[in-house]
């Protein structure tokens, strides 16, 4: 199965999802919201793990750190720095919309390096979380076992289940012990909560791609319904933080609602694929809209939210001063993509990849990492 095109599209609805939940919920009379847009961040994590499995297949373990590198850390870079820019004089405008921004010459320290938090804005904290997965998957390209894909996946569901099972007792009173929420921390960078997602994407790219067993749907069923499990007792251990009353049965049905859809959306876009004729005209603007996603994701809180604030402290209404910080936070992602990124990409490769050449120059390294290409 080659590149899967239409998912990013549901990538980007994922993040448009975010955008208008962390813009609307903490405001008393939200007019335009999304009540459990926090859900894209899941979705996000499931394509995760389906796209790496169609990117990590025929890599060398060398090469998979480059290219998760490049594909990462210079737009999470440019991103960083433009938050920085907008944060440093605005971010008190921000942080009266009560999103949660820092603009301190730490956070900005924290975020380029990606130690733990607080960083300059919230959902940054999905970021190291996605690296640990990618150490996982670089572990297993190592010992040479990535077409272990349902052993891998597997165990990801089981070890979220462990958490998970308690988790959601203990949110809706139903357990004997107290199981907390992990919250924002490096703690999960274990995957304990988050490892189903990631598993469950694994699964649907290896069903639609290989020839598949009975044990392989089992598993990937099994990861649906720790992913809805999540999100259950998400919903109640969000409740009591909104700024306006929510119904907690109304918020995790939507949520998982639109949660099953994204996997089936896909799903679907996978399954048909192969027999789409798409022109190289259609083919750029989802792959634009693709990259968009990832520097909309990381920069809305800053650049949206300063936006959002400036315009409601003139007067302006709720929902126009929303769009009008998704169109800007929009505009910035394509700045991101279209100079910053580029640029960034090419003076930290210049770095990096003598870096990896040499230490692949080594005869053991090399059996252990795979060849090298010397192209940068």
């Amino acid at each position: 199965m080659g590149y899967v095109w239409g998912v990013d599209l549901v990538r980007f609805a994922a993040a448009l999802m975010v955008v208008f939940f962390h813009l609307s919920w903490q405001q008393p009379d939200p007019q335009i919201l999304f009540d459990s847009g926090w859900v894209g961040v899941e979705i996000l994590f499931v394509i995760s793990g389906f796209v790496i499995m169609g990117s990590a297949g025929k890599a060398t373990p060398i090469e998979f750190v480059e290219r998760r590198f490049a594909r990462l850390y210079p737009a999470a870079l440019g991103c960083a720095l433009m938050n920085f820019a907008v944060l440093r004089p605005f971010g008190h405008v921000a942080a009266a919309q009560h999103l949660h921004v820092h603009a301190g010459l730490g956070d900005l320290a924290r975020s380029i390096l990606l130690l733990r938090g607080p960083f300059l804005v919230s959902a940054l904290w999905t970021l190291p979380v996605e690296l640990a997965f990618y150490a996982i998957i670089l572990l297993v390209l190592i010992v040479g076992r990535i077409h272990r894909v349902t052993a891998l996946a597997g165990l990801l569901i089981l070890w979220s289940g462990l958490y998970l099972i308690p988790f959601a007792l203990t949110e809706y009173g139903m357990s004997p012990i107290h199981v907390g929420p992990l919250g924002y921390g490096s703690q999960n960078l274990i995957l304990l909560r988050h490892g189903c997602f990631f598993g469950t994407g694994m699964l649907i790219w290896h069903v639609l791609s290989q020839r598949s067993r009975a044990i392989d749907f089992a598993t990937l069923a099994g990861g649906i319904i720790l992913c809805w499990l999540e999100i259950i007792a998400r919903s109640a251990e969000l409740k009591l933080e909104y700024a306006y009353p929510i119904r907690i049965w109304g918020l995790a049905g939507v949520a998982l609602v639109t949660f099953t859809l994204a996997l089936f959306a896909i799903w679907l876009l996978g399954k048909t694929n192969d027999h789409l004729k798409l022109n190289e005209a259609t083919k750029r603007v989802l792959r634009r809209i693709g990259l968009m996603t990832y520097p909309l994701y990381l920069m809305h809180e800053a650049v949206g939210g300063v936006a959002y604030g400036l315009l409601r402290q003139t007067g302006v209404g709720q929902g126009l001063a929303l769009l009008a910080g998704l169109l800007l936070s929009l505009l910035a992602s394509l700045l991101v993509v279209e100079s910053i990124e580029p640029w960034l990409r090419r003076r930290l490769l210049e770095v990096v990849h003598p870096m990896l050449a040499r230490l692949t120059a080594n005869a053991s390294l090399t059996r252990v990492l795979g060849t090298f290409s010397t192209r940068m």
